[in-house]
């Protein structure tokens, strides 16, 4: 939320990510008057849970988290 891209990509990769993705659900669950929008398959988020999951394992078994 500070603007410090690099900084947010130390942290995790996939954040710049997710925070687009939020922003267009939030778009779409406006404009849509849902919070779930019923042409949202549920395939991709499923590989993202599973994206996010694994890449945080990765970087456990690393210990690639950087200190604060």
């Amino acid at each position: 939320m500070r603007g410090d891209l690099a900084g947010s990509l130390e942290q995790h990769a996939f954040g710049p990510l997710v925070a687009a993705g939020l922003i267009w659900w939030t778009i779409a669950a406006i404009r849509k008057r849902r919070l779930r929008p019923r042409t949202l398959p549920t395939w991709p988020l499923a590989w993202a849970a599973a994206g996010l999951l694994g890449y945080w394992m990765l970087r456990l078994g690393l210990g690639a988290f950087p200190s604060g």
